[in-house]
């Protein structure tokens, strides 16, 4: 009897051992199952319901240079949406969108073209407001510039020729309040010195995000379709000595959706969709990049996502294509099969990526842009902008049976402050997009 007892014991560890493994075993097929497996061929799914759901979850709130100890609550709310064509669009200046002529070529692009939708600066990453703003801060701190000196009537027009019009707002990059109110802006610190930026204003500061809520509610009551945020990140520091002077334990990432959430409550009234646009590499990153934009957060905080998948601003070896600015069809599928496959059921944002109809270090014509769109097509994108920093786009690109390589351009331009305004922020703009590669090349995918 005595000499049973050792195999029982063997024999119930071992039963023990076959129920655990199991039982693990179970759990790891159940993980399995909910990491969604990388595939060639993916479906993007765009029929939406278009209804905002915003959840119970509560979003810190802050206010100045303080956090306050208290929420904002959200309550479960369920908003109708105006639902939004799939959108094929191009971005215009506002200095551009003040000058009839220009306004008229566009207008005829979008008669014979597929272009269906004008993404116009409300204000511009220089702080500037395209038109006679009331809203006060604007007016406090000289940032109108009327460059449309009759938006009514340029709304209005636009409206008539049934083209859906967005309105882009550069949030937190902002020169204009940074140095007129320096208590808004960002502060930032090296190994020697702190010091108040004269770009960015505190992400931080509830003053700011009122600021572009009061903007993006003026172009909604004057007649815009949509509202589009713009530059809703952190400067992009990486790892270099330079890094943001404020002591919070709420993250970039939480700080940035509770924004956008704030914003779109504010804005429900309306019916408007509300779109945000984010870098590129977001739709592949696992981190939020430093700057506080990661995909699936903050796809659950809008209607619609835009990221700038433009191919000149991916390094060298990034999805394994050895220059992706010269491989226009591979880097966009690449980017946005990422987002397809990251963003489930779960997140309801649609997706309206922005192409690159510019140059950089690779010319761009009618077939890079024609393959951007192709790759779009081929996972189930309906929608795309095109981007270009001048606002000239290649009509080519948009007609069935060809056409003239870019929109003819008159020979005679009035020669006033306007046009040398133009010039200006865009340089500014072609500076910004280059700096961004350098970013890209940090990211962690």
């Amino acid at each position: 009897m005595k000499k049973r007892y050792p195999l029982l014991i063997v024999l119930i560890i071992v039963g023990f051992l076959i129920v655990l493994l199991g039982h693990v075993s179970a759990t790891y097929n159940q993980v399995q199952g909910r990491i969604p497996q990388r595939e060639m061929s993916v479906e993007y799914n765009c029929d939406y319901n278009y209804q905002v759901e915003l959840n119970t979850e509560f979003f810190t709130q802050v206010d100045d240079l303080e956090m306050k100890n208290g929420y904002l609550g959200y309550n479960k709310l369920v908003m109708p949406v105006i639902d939004p064509p799939r959108v094929k669009g191009i971005f215009i200046t506002g200095w551009l969108a003040g000058l009839e002529g220009k306004m008229n070529e566009y207008i005829e692009l979008a008669r014979e073209t597929e272009i269906n939708a004008f993404v116009i600066d409300i204000k511009d990453d220089t702080g500037t407001v395209t038109y006679n703003s009331s809203v006060p801060s604007a007016i406090e701190v000289k940032a109108n510039r009327k460059k449309v000196k009759d938006i009514k009537a340029l709304i209005k027009k636009i409206k008539k020729e049934d083209i859906y019009l967005i309105g882009r707002i550069v949030t937190f990059k902002d020169p204009i309040m940074a140095q007129a109110q320096p208590d808004r802006a960002l502060k930032l610190k090296n190994a020697t010195k702190n010091w108040q930026d004269d770009e960015w204003v505190n992400p931080y500061i509830k003053k700011n995000w009122d600021y572009a809520v009061d903007l993006a509610r003026e172009a909604l009551e004057l007649g815009f379709d949509e509202i589009q945020f713009d530059y809703v990140r952190f400067p992009a520091l990486g790892n270099g000595p330079t890094q943001i002077d404020y002591e919070t334990e709420v993250t970039k990432e939480r700080v940035i959706n509770s924004f956008l959430s704030y914003a779109k409550r504010e804005l429900a009234p309306y019916g408007a969709p509300i779109s945000a646009d984010i870098f590129g590499a977001v739709t592949s990153a696992s981190d939020d990049l430093g700057i506080g934009q990661k995909l699936e957060s903050i796809s659950d905080a809008v209607d619609i996502l835009s990221p700038m998948i433009y191919p000149s601003h991916y390094a060298h070896g990034v999805f394994k294509l050895p220059i992706p600015e010269e491989a226009p069809y591979e880097t966009i599928y690449h980017s946005m099969s990422d987002a397809i496959m990251r963003l489930t059921k779960d997140h309801s944002a649609r997706l309206r990526p922005w192409l690159q109809d510019f140059s950089l270090n690779y010319t761009y014509g009618a077939k890079e842009v024609k393959e951007q769109i192709q790759a779009l097509n081929d996972l189930g994108i309906e929608e795309w902008l095109l981007w270009n920093p001048r606002s000239r786009y290649t009509e080519a690109a948009l007609l069935p049976d060809g056409g003239e390589d870019v929109i003819a351009e008159k020979t005679e331009e009035a020669q006033d402050p306007q046009t040398e305004q133009v010039e200006g922020a865009n340089n500014i703009e072609i500076e910004d997009a280059v700096s961004m590669i350098t970013d890209i090349k940090s990211a962690k995918f």
